[in-house]
């Protein structure tokens, strides 16, 4: 499906952000007020894909960025509102963007890419495109290895023992055991592309969107480093899914890799417990990367308070009841976004 001209713009719009335009807090501060007045202003009662409002879900990824560098890239983008001969329409079209190739590839985890933008090469795109690497699914056993050596063979979240951890120390603890995942922070999928390709330039874009909402450094988790234990936890089978799902996040607190466990719209009797990592190896692992976890959390929170995450899971079970598949088998998400944008409405009562 063919980009409209004020789709390509906002693309535009974003793909010039510059960082270094950011001066200090209090300039900071009075953007993001002119952008949330303009928010509640042009976009109160405007719907994308007639469920998700576009007011809370931008509010959200002003509210919700990792820093002050985040609230502002946000912020930048909306004020760009001024030049936009309908308002409403652009506020939607930036919604769009960002839902399609930040919150998107982020959720989908283990999915084909979708639709890729035309981007223009900027400084940003080039500065990303020379970071980020593919990362093979070889690496996964020994991802899984570093994590049961650095949590004691343990979920950190349960005190659960793994159905591998020996015997003899599982009965020395009176611990309990169960079936456990090692779970990636931020999504394998993230760098499950092939150079050169489609996929690539979809990863460079959304790479290049996360390096604007948030001060991690994308090389970190460049390739195969995407697969260390920095971006790992080794959880229980049944708790693996609500934190991949972005339904239960980490909550920093005052103490040196200390978190308290947060939870969306799910029950769980883990909310609001307290977790410290450490490492139960006698030689050196990393610990989740506070950065790293820190992001996780603000895209749960986005996708929590937004209603993307709950959109995304009700559109993929409604795919998967009409086997909407590719001729390889798998889900055929290129065609899925091109159908959900055709039918998605910018609704203003």
């Amino acid at each position: 499906m063919e980009r409209t001209a004020s789709e390509e713009s906002v693309l535009n719009i974003l793909w010039d952000y510059k960082s270094q335009d950011l001066e200090d807090t209090a300039s900071t501060n009075s953007m993001v007020r002119k952008a949330k007045t303009a928010i509640d202003t042009y976009a109160k009662d405007a719907l994308l894909h007639k469920e998700i409002r576009v007011a809370t879900l931008l509010h959200s990824l002003i509210d919700f960025a990792v820093d002050e560098r985040g609230k502002h890239y946000v912020a930048y983008a909306i004020l760009a509102y001024e030049d936009a001969e309908d308002p409403t329409a652009f506020l939607a079209q930036l919604a769009e963007a960002w839902l399609s190739y930040l919150l998107f590839p982020v959720k989908a985890k283990g999915t084909t890419k979708h639709g890729i933008p035309s981007t223009r090469q900027t400084p940003q795109i080039e500065e990303i495109a020379q970071l980020i690497q593919s990362a093979s699914r070889g690496d996964q056993k020994a991802f899984r290895q570093l994590l049961r050596l650095r949590q004691g063979d343990k979920c950190p979240i349960t005190e659960r023992y793994g159905l591998d951890a020996k015997w003899d120390i599982v009965r020395s603890q009176q611990g309990l055991q169960g079936a456990t995942i090692a779970c990636h922070i931020l999504p394998f999928s993230l760098n499950d592309f092939q150079e050169s390709s489609k996929s690539y330039k979809g990863a460079v874009v959304t790479w290049t969107m996360i390096a604007a909402w948030c001060s991690l450094d994308v090389e970190k988790l460049a390739g195969s480093k995407i697969n260390g234990p920095s971006n790992g936890l080794l959880l229980r089978a049944d708790v693996d899914p609500m934190f991949s799902k972005f339904n239960l996040w980490f909550e920093k607190t005052n103490r040196p890799n200390t978190y308290t466990v947060k939870a969306g719209r799910i029950f769980t009797e883990y909310a609001d417990k307290v977790v410290t990592f450490t490492n139960e190896h006698s030689e050196a692992i990393d610990l989740p990367d506070p950065q790293i976890l820190e992001l996780h959390a603000a895209f749960s929170r986005v996708f929590h308070m937004s209603g993307a995450g709950e959109y995304f899971e009700a559109y993929w079970r409604d795919m998967d009841e009409i086997r909407v598949l590719a001729p390889d088998g798998s889900t055929n998400f290129d065609f899925m976004l091109v159908e959900a944008r055709s039918a998605a409405q910018v609704a203003v009562n």
